[in-house]
């Protein structure tokens, strides 16, 4: 009766809103079912390198058996990219705007900031900028601060750490 009634009505509502399920860490990996990408465990793993030697740690890594590695994105690429700043009010908009990085950090990791260090099923969150795999124009690429949720453009000879994700 009124118990079967409240629980159809639940589910009606739990349905219409994205709930990010990050799985457990499973061989060093973590797989985020909203997004269908695994990220890497651990998110400082490439150390620090200047942009183009983190778009290639992450293109040539090899690891769970698997080789289609690549940095987390934060935009999409069609002509010019540009990026859907993602924050903690617009889940739908950062979802689909290919901002991986940002929807980890804004609707994926628990808590307030800063969001470093171990948290969830994540180690080694870094306190420094990290690259995504978005190139904005010939010096600059997209980045996050995992302190504060900032994103933005980074000259890409500085040294952060890159996140490495596959489908």
């Amino acid at each position: 009766g009124v118990v079967g009634v409240i629980s159809a009505a639940g589910l009606l509502l739990s349905a219409t809103s994205v709930q990010a399920a990050l799985s457990p860490a499973v061989d060093g990996m973590v797989y985020d079912d909203v997004l269908d990408l695994c990220w890497l465990q651990d998110a400082s793993a490439s150390g620090t390198l200047i942009w183009d030697q983190a778009v290639a740690w992450a293109d040539n890594l090899v690891f769970g058996g698997h080789d289609d590695w690549r940095l987390a994105q934060m935009s999409n690429t069609s002509p010019t990219p540009s990026i859907t700043v993602c924050d903690g009010n617009n889940e739908v908009a950062c979802r689909t705007s290919g901002n991986e990085l940002g929807y980890m950090f804004w609707h994926n990791l628990p808590g307030p900031f800063p969001k470093t260090g171990n948290l969830g099923p994540f180690t080694n969150i870094p306190t420094t900028a990290i690259w995504s795999g978005t190139e904005q124009i010939t010096i600059f690429a997209w980045g996050l601060i995992p302190g504060n949720g900032s994103q933005g453009n980074t000259v890409k000879a500085a040294p952060l750490n890159g996140w490495a994700v596959r489908p």
